[in-house]
């Protein structure tokens, strides 16, 4: 009960202590705070373990730590992490959809799956496809990665119809990266 009590006088300070690491300006100081960051909200998802703020912003801080810290470095430590932002996300979508039953599934399912989400799931989706892009990139080997590529396209275009201009226009920024990335057909 009083974990509980005090994680809810807790949660806003996540929120600002997601603003001031993407507003850090020097690089060294963030790659230094974030694992130390990510280890105090696993921390208190111990205390609730369905908590969508706690659960989206550890997808967004894997995510964000293995692309702008890890790739270079350590290419298989990055998958690692973009698959542990993504198992946040998908956790983070709650009862409220069958996303992590249609993960594995034709790419039919995922796209029905994906389809039935609203605004409210603009978040999670978002960090499962940042997530799950970053992930793929590290595979490019991987044939069975591959094949979730159209996956990704799908979710990445369900954010850009909820809400274009979430995470700083990331959904663009995502397709215009993931199209780029694609040789002439």
């Amino acid at each position: 009960g009083c974990a509980s009590l005090g994680l809810q006088f807790t949660l806003p300070m996540v929120a600002g202590q997601l603003a001031a690491m993407q507003e850090e300006e020097d690089p060294a100081v963030a790659a230094r705070a974030i694992p130390g960051q990510l280890k105090m909200l696993e921390g208190f998802l111990k205390t609730d373990e369905a908590n969508p703020i706690i659960l989206q912003a550890l997808a967004e801080g894997f995510c964000g730590y293995a692309y702008g810290f890890v790739e270079d470095a350590d290419p298989k430590r990055a998958a690692a992490m973009y698959l542990r932002g993504m198992r946040y996300a998908v956790a983070a979508f709650g009862e409220k959809s069958d996303i992590g039953e249609t993960l594995g599934r034709s790419l039919e399912e995922f796209d029905a799956s994906v389809r039935r989400l609203d605004r409210n799931a603009i978040a999670p989706l978002y960090w499962l496809s940042q997530c799950w892009s970053g992930g793929l990139m590290q595979s490019l080997d991987d044939i069975d990665a591959l094949a979730d590529i159209p996956k990704v396209e799908v979710a990445l275009k369900r954010v850009a119809e909820l809400d274009p201009n979430f995470h700083f226009a990331g959904p663009h920024r995502l397709l215009g990266g993931f199209y780029g990335g694609r040789g002439r057909l």
